[in-house]
């Protein structure tokens, strides 16, 4: 956010894209979401081979202050994506965001997520390449009115977000989302 990049140290929290982090990080990806499927690990590969994620991030957040190349604003772009998805409602306004910036920068202060570079691409890509594809379905799922499709997703980012230590009840959300309370 510019607000971020004018605290102290907040450029330490960035990450370039070095290629063989780049490779390592989209195989787990396709390894987790293909569950051994070859033909789906096919499909998704050469999906992502047509996308440019990073591209797609960097669009559609900077609307709410986020880049691609910094951790927290990362992770703030997957969690007010996830939160889109559970509200069933658009992105949250650049100040929401904000708010939700904030808080993630205080969740992982101190965590090793921000020592090496190389940890920080590697955690701050998946949740591009996360955002992203999720972001992209629920978007299709509205177009569609697939309310079915939409409930299921919204119940997978729940969990998703309580998996990872996030839980929804007890952080200050934007009000987009209040009604899930």
């Amino acid at each position: 956010m510019a607000e971020s990049r004018k605290r102290k140290g907040a450029g330490r929290l960035d990450f370039s894209f070095d290629t063989q982090v780049s490779a390592q990080v989209r195989k787990e990806l396709l390894d987790t979401l293909s569950d051994g499927n070859e033909a789906v690990r096919r499909a998704l590969s050469e999906e992502l081979e047509r996308r440019d994620v990073r591209g797609e991030f960097a669009q559609t957040m900077r609307p709410l202050g986020l880049r691609a190349n910094n951790l927290i604003d990362a992770l703030t772009g997957y969690w007010v994506v996830m939160w889109a998805i559970m509200a069933g409602a658009d992105l949250p306004t650049r100040e929401q965001a904000s708010s939700v910036h904030r808080q993630v920068r205080q969740m992982i202060r101190g965590s090793p997520l921000i020592g090496r570079p190389s940890q920080r691409q590697m955690v701050g890509e998946a949740m591009l390449y996360e955002a992203m594809l999720a972001y992209g379905a629920y978007r299709e799922a509205r177009e569609a009115g697939d309310d079915d499709r939409l409930r299921e997703m919204a119940s997978t980012a729940r969990t998703n977000m309580l998996r990872r230590g996030f839980d929804p009840t007890r952080i200050k959300v934007p009000d987009t989302v209040r009604s899930l309370h």
